[in-house]
C-alpha cells in the first residue's frame, strides 16, 4: 500500500503563500477549489506529501477549533544548500547549519512568518 500524506496549513494569503513553495521548493499546484469568497490550493511536494493551503478565516469561520494549530514540519530534501541559499539570498531568515546525526539541517521564516526545518538528504 501507498500513503500519500496531507498536510493542511492555514495562512493569510493562500496565492502568495502558493507561491512561496512553488518557487523555492518546485512545488507543483495539484488542485484549486474555490470555497465561496475563498479558495484553497493543494500543492505536491513529493509524490508522497502534500500541502492544502486554506485561508485562516476561512478556517476561523467552519473550524475554529484548529484555526490556530500550526504543524513542526521538517523536509528532507537532495537540493539543500540551493534552498538555503536562496532564501538567504531573497532576504528570508534562514538558520545556521546544523547537525542532527549525519545529516545538517537549518531552519527558516516563509514569506508569512511560520517556521520551517530543510534537512539534507544523503
Amino acid at each position: 500500500m501507498t500513503n500519500k500524506i496531507t498536510i493542511m496549513l492555514y495562512v493569510e494569503n493562500v496565492e502568495e503563500n502558493a507561491s512561496f513553495w512553488k518557487h523555492y521548493f518546485k512545488a507543483e499546484e495539484v488542485a484549486r477549489v474555490e470555497l465561496g469568497a475563498s479558495v484553497t490550493i493543494t500543492l505536491a511536494l513529493s509524490l508522497y506529501c502534500h500541502f492544502q493551503l486554506f485561508d485562516n478565516e476561512f478556517i476561523r469561520k467552519h473550524s475554529p477549533e484548529v484555526a490556530d494549530n500550526k504543524p513542526s514540519i521538517l523536509i528532507d530534501t537532495p537540493n539543500f544548500e540551493e534552498i538555503h541559499d536562496q532564501l538567504e539570498k531573497d532576504d528570508y531568515y534562514t538558520g545556521e547549519y546544523v547537525y542532527q546525526g549525519n545529516f545538517r539541517t537549518f531552519n527558516f521564516r516563509d514569506n508569512v512568518g511560520n517556521y520551517y526545518a530543510v534537512r539534507e538528504m544523503n
